[in-house]
């Protein structure tokens, strides 16, 4: 007999019909009759962020060891095998860097993702997965409950991720193409959640569609605070209910006291991770999939939650926070670097 743990982890189809709330983790953009649009999954957006300070990085020590190099090749004390060795390597070492430096700028600002659309007039589902762009017929798309969602650390708990797959109508059990749209989640009943909103969307009338916040990917609050450094790669929503619970003080969460600590010792990371935020774009859909010339739809039917006046004031808080706690760090990080760079730089003997 299966145990209720074994329940809760089950991968698999699930029921393309079922009485579920419908709630997805992931932040709403848009929502009308033409198409609802899901914020672009940032799961990867640290790694991508932070690769053009690694480029940079790696610039100023190709720089330094090909400076190093021609010293040492013009160094008349040296022997001419000593000198054209260090020469060569030198220049293996400059091509090496640079290139690593190029594949960084490449793997960031050329990155291609996008956010997850839902036509529902042409009864599409589009989105760019690492530059592929993918294309679902929702008339022969599934749900399908993943196990494994996430990153696998030693001890950590199992998570569980939201599948859409594209069926052979003639050929049911095989598929043509298939992408995670949601999680990680923490169980199967969360993944058909997730999927009973996107089918209510795709099949119902818009009354049936719960009341929906849609959240503004270009505004300055949300850079700092759900595509910001403490979002842990796209939890936008349980970092805005966690923070509302303390009265909008974001630092007294608990959990956000440690990140503190990763901004003073490399102060990078979140600098690099709220211009990502602001300025990147994702890539957007082609026209065609819209069953109109206009790209807005009508969200008239639709139930949208404004945000009170208490909550915008509440993020404008908790985002200057952000802003302050974070310029701070970086600026004492900065400080102590160079107190530790400079006399290894300028004051060798």
């Amino acid at each position: 007999m299966q145990t209720q743990q074994d329940l809760r982890f089950t991968e698999g189809p699930l029921p393309p019909d079922a009485t579920s709330q419908a709630y997805s983790v992931r932040d709403v953009v848009r929502l009308d009759d033409e198409a609802m649009v899901w914020s672009e999954s940032n799961a990867a957006s640290r790694m991508e962020s932070i690769m053009p300070v690694a480029a940079l990085v790696m610039l100023c020590m190709a720089i330094g060891l090909g400076y190093m190099g021609v010293m040492v090749a013009l160094e008349p004390t040296e022997s001419m095998g000593m000198r054209v060795f260090a020469s060569a390597c030198a220049g293996l070492g400059v091509a090496t860097l640079m290139g690593t430096a190029f594949l960084c700028i490449k793997l960031s600002i050329g990155s291609k993702q996008s956010d997850l659309y839902f036509f529902r007039r042409t009864r599409k589902v589009f989105c760019v997965v690492d530059g592929k762009q993918c294309l679902l017929d929702w008339n022969n798309v599934r749900p399908y409950a993943r196990v494994g969602h996430g990153s696998a650390q030693p001890g950590a708990p199992l998570m569980m991720a939201l599948d859409l797959m594209e069926i052979y109508p003639e050929t049911p059990e095989l598929w043509r193409l298939r992408f995670t749209v949601d999680g990680p989640l923490p169980d199967r009943e969360a993944c058909q959640q997730a999927w009973e909103l996107i089918r209510r969307y795709m099949d119902e009338a818009p009354e049936a569609m719960p009341p929906t916040f849609l959240v503004d990917p270009s505004h300055w609050t949300t850079s700092l605070l759900e595509r910001g450094p403490l979002s842990a790669g796209g939890a936008g929503k349980e970092m805005i209910d966690r923070i509302r619970a303390m009265n909008w003080n974001v630092f007294a969460v608990p959990q956000y006291l440690g990140n503190l600590l990763l901004w003073l010792i490399f102060w990078p990371e979140p600098l690099s991770q709220m211009l990502y935020a602001q300025f990147k774009r994702p890539v957007a859909p082609p026209m065609d999939l819209f069953a109109s010339n206009s790209t807005r739809g009508s969200s008239e039917h639709y139930s949208i939650l404004r945000s009170s006046p208490e909550d915008i004031a509440g993020r404008r808080k908790a985002a200057l926070q952000v802003a302050v706690v974070c310029s701070f760090s970086c600026l004492i990080s900065l400080i102590g670097w160079s107190f530790m760079i400079y006399p290894l730089v300028f004051l060798r003997s």
